[in-house]
C-alpha cells in the first residue's frame, strides 16, 4: 500500500510544475469558485503475481465557465500524464496512466 495520500503527493507535483490553479485535496470548498480537488480513489486490483500498488486519483475541475473548468483539467493532465518515475513524500511513482470510464 501507498504511504501517502497519493492525491496529496500529487498535488505537490502540480504546484511544482507551476499549475497555478488553487488545489485541495480530498474535499471541495465552496470558494475559490476556479480550482481543482484530486481524491484519492480505488483502482482495480494490481496483478497478485506483481508487488505493485496501483493507487487511484480523480481530479475534478470547478471555474465559472466550462472552457476554463475544461482548461484548467487539461493543464493538470499534461503535467502529470505520462511523467516517468519519480519519488514524492518518500513514495515511488513509476508512472501515472490515464483511465476513462
Amino acid at each position: 500500500m501507498s504511504q501517502n495520500s497519493p492525491s496529496n503527493d500529487l498535488s505537490v507535483v502540480l504546484d511544482d510544475e507551476g499549475v497555478t490553479t488553487d488545489i485541495f485535496v480530498n474535499f471541495m470548498p465552496d470558494t475559490p469558485n476556479n480550482c481543482l480537488v484530486l481524491y484519492d480513489t480505488s483502482y482495480n486490483p494490481s496483478n497478485p503475481k506483481y508487488l505493485l500498488d496501483e493507487p487511484g486519483v480523480q481530479i475534478r475541475s470547478r471555474a465559472t465557465t466550462q472552457t476554463t473548468a475544461y482548461n484548467n483539467l487539461l493543464e493538470a493532465f499534461n503535467v502529470l500524464v505520462g511523467k516517468s518515475s519519480f519519488v514524492k513524500n518518500t513514495t515511488r511513482y513509476t508512472g501515472i496512466l490515464s483511465q476513462t470510464n
